[in-house]
């Protein structure tokens, strides 16, 4: 989803839509950064030999998606 700043300003409108579009991009970098770093340990994961190191990767790339999921469901309570 590509909407720019603009485009949420005038959505919710007037002074208060400034915070509400700067929370927006906040939850949306931070959705980004979660969603990568679930990706990148489930890649260590997979390549990971012992099984206690591999299951490690996986649980911290469990929790990652978790957080990258909230964070996506606090950008859909954003108006569209």
């Amino acid at each position: 989803m590509n909407i720019s700043y603009e485009d949420v300003q005038n959505i919710i409108g007037g002074k208060g839509g400034d915070i509400l579009a700067k929370d927006y991009y906040v939850a949306r970098d931070a959705y980004k950064l979660e969603d990568l770093a679930a990706k990148k340990y489930q890649f260590y994961s997979q390549q990971a030999v012992d099984p206690q190191v591999k299951n490690l990767f996986n649980q911290i790339s469990q929790v990652q998606q978790k957080t990258a999921q909230e964070f996506q469901q606090m950008m859909n309570k954003f108006p569209q």
